[in-house]
């Protein structure tokens, strides 16, 4: 049995690239290219399985694209349910500036699924069979049916899944709506979600109760970069403070956290520990570079450096 099901609706190759110093209207000479498969659902299970569990992820694939990113997974022992789709997979850019270590994303749109491809990706994730989690993470291709998350959410209840929701504008609204087990946005996500323009930390704890006192969910998880993350649940209230590390790309890290995490559920562990896990590999991930995520050595070496601080 598959216990954790990631979907990602709007995956994707990740060219990675550094240059000494970038200059406009200049013909500048690169590095190698590393190619990477990318998406919020696909970088979830590559740090599951990277920690040692099962995982299975399902996506949309198309053109020769498409085709290398299926080798990738393979190259990485992740098993993947496909479905085929007409247009390719889209291909972004990163690339760093070596000498000032800034990052430039380019990211680009995935093409629209037509109807049929949707209803596809659909019943992929319900004809698999039972499993514990299903994670939800990552942008949606234009065009993206309106009552995705709906359906998405009414198969985790007929299978009795844990939905996990790790995304940002109308698919988390829709996630509130539907409800989930864990949502795990970040400061500005949760404060466009609020209606606000900015929140702090006790803000930010506030509308976090908000969700759990409304059902939206039980837990959620409001990363806030270098000063760590909140946990919030209905009895519990926790602020992660990670160690200080050397930074080269934060491309990912929110993947990262999201796989500890339900790597650690998997294990049984308790809250606090896994809300430090999912730290440990945020952490870990920042300090390698392009889409490479945590690897186990620094995760390891960084678990119990992370603070996990009550907030009453």
């Amino acid at each position: 049995m598959t216990q954790v099901l990631t979907f990602t609706p709007n995956p994707c190759i990740d060219k990675i690239v550094s240059v000494p110093v970038l200059i406009a209207d200049k013909k500048l000479y690169c590095s190698v290219l590393m190619r990477q498969p990318g998406g919020g659902g696909i970088n979830v299970a590559r740090v599951i399985r990277r920690l040692g569990a099962s995982v299975k992820a399902l996506f949309p694939s198309g053109g020769s694209t498409g085709g290398l990113l299926e080798d990738l997974l393979r190259e990485e022992d992740i098993q993947s349910g496909v479905v085929k789709v007409v247009h390719s997979t889209r291909e972004n850019i990163m690339l760093t500036e070596t000498t000032t270590n800034r990052q430039f994303r380019l990211g680009m749109p995935g093409e629209a699924l037509s109807d049929e491809e949707w209803r596809q990706c659909i019943r992929m994730i319900r004809d698999e069979a039972d499993c514990r989690y299903i994670v939800i993470s990552g942008s949606l291709p234009d065009q993206a049916p309106s009552d995705l998350m709906l359906q998405i959410a009414a198969i985790a209840r007929e299978k009795r899944a844990r939905l996990i929701v790790d995304s940002s504008g109308e698919t988390l609204k829709a996630a509130v709506k539907e409800g989930a087990f864990l949502l795990k946005p970040n400061l500005s996500e949760l404060a466009s979600l609020a209606g606000k323009q900015e929140l702090n930390e006790s803000q930010a704890v506030e509308e976090a109760k908000k969700l759990v006192d409304n059902k939206c969910c039980e837990i959620v998880v409001v990363s806030m970069d270098a000063r760590g993350a909140l946990m919030v649940t209905g009895q519990e209230c926790y602020h992660a403070i990670p160690p200080v590390v050397k930074p080269k790309s934060s491309v990912g890290a929110g993947d990262s956290m999201v796989g500890g995490m339900v790597y650690s559920l998997l294990q049984g562990n308790s809250l606090p520990d896994v809300f430090r896990m999912g730290v440990a590999c945020g952490t870990a991930a920042i300090m390698n570079p392009g889409t490479t995520l945590c690897e186990i050595e620094d995760v390891t070496a960084i678990f119990d450096q992370v603070r996990i601080l009550p907030i009453q």
